[in-house]
């Protein structure tokens, strides 16, 4: 925690039970800002992923924007969630800075991704540090969801004649090519299903 205006160092140490290296130092640099309030605007308000099939990945963004007269210092863009399976579905675009500096005027563009690996909603929600004491850790919804690799439209309920033949058909909406199906009957009235010929 920085108190102080200006380049500031330190040192860590950790001691251990290693046998080869019993200490170690971790060397610390910063540098302490006197900044005024920032004034900022965040694009959108809430992201909307879609419906996005299980393995497959959708791509947004959002955009912070420098509305002010002063610098605005931004830093630990990342992602937050009710638990870890949700939080690993979203993330933050490799190239994004853990710490950078917004001039007046200037725009910084936070690229994110969904890959869901399990069909359902998913909510998490994108926050950062920025130097606006009235509100420094914003956070923005994510919203999106998962699709399951084959999905399977049946008819509705069909009602007819004893002895009348009734056409079905189905459709199969699937990431890859459905190379095998199987139409079966799982239940029939009683008395019915053992019957000779009766279900064809």
């Amino acid at each position: 925690l920085f108190r102080s205006i200006g380049t500031a160092s330190a040192e860590v140490s950790f001691a251990s039970n290693d046998d080869f290296e019993s200490e170690t130092r971790v060397q610390l640099t910063g540098i302490g800002l006197d900044l005024a309030p920032c004034e900022y605007s965040v694009t959108p308000a809430e992201v909307r992923f879609g419906s996005v099939r299980e393995g497959e990945r959708q791509e947004r963004t959002v955009t912070l924007q420098n509305n002010g007269t002063f610098d605005c210092l931004v830093s630990e863009p990342r992602i937050e969630a009710s638990n870890d399976e949700t939080r690993s579905m979203f993330a933050l675009d490799n190239s994004v800075p853990s710490s950078t500096r917004l001039g007046p005027g200037q725009s910084l563009v936070l690229p994110l991704r969904f890959v869901p690996t399990s069909a359902g909603d998913a909510r998490a929600w994108l926050t950062f540090y920025i130097s606006d004491p009235g509100n420094s850790n914003p956070r923005v919804p994510l919203f999106a969801t998962g699709r399951a690799p084959v999905e399977v439209a049946c008819p509705a309920a069909i009602t007819t004649p004893a002895g009348q033949a009734v056409t079905l058909s189905a459709v199969a909406d699937a990431s890859t090519e459905v190379v095998l199906y199987d139409w079966s009957i799982v239940s029939a009235p009683a008395g019915g299903i053992g019957t000779p010929d009766q279900w064809q």
